[in-house]
């Protein structure tokens, strides 16, 4: 995950990626499972959360972190490593089917967008 957020604070502001990372959040749950709360716009201004941690079970089944702040998931998708969650921040590039999805990796969670200022507020 530490890649993940290094990339991320790196990539933030950067118009040139499909989702512009606005905020990003690192998360810490009471077993040392990390994971990363972002804000981002897509290229047609429109807001999206997500949250990307490793699934512990290994399988992905119920390995959603417990605080999802009241949001509703949209939509799980699971990434192999951390360069496939970088194609698809950065050019919306999803894995294919040509690529079963992993049993283990690392799970982006689509979430209803919130509002900016309560994004703030957790800070």
């Amino acid at each position: 995950m530490e890649s993940i957020y290094n990339w991320l604070l790196q990539s933030m502001g950067n118009e040139g990626n499909w989702y512009t990372i606005l905020n990003v959040y690192p998360e810490t749950t009471p077993g040392e499972s990390r994971y990363l709360d972002v804000m981002a716009r897509t290229k047609d201004f429109e807001i999206v959360n997500f949250l990307i941690y490793s699934p512990k079970n290994g399988d992905g089944s119920g390995d959603e972190p417990d605080e999802l702040n009241g949001r509703t998931v949209l939509e799980k998708i699971i990434f192999a490593d951390e360069h496939q969650v970088f194609d698809f921040i950065a050019d919306n590039k999803r894995p294919g089917v040509e690529n079963p999805q992993p049993q283990a990796g690392i799970e982006v969670l689509l979430l209803e967008p919130t509002d900016e200022q309560s994004f703030e507020r957790r800070q």
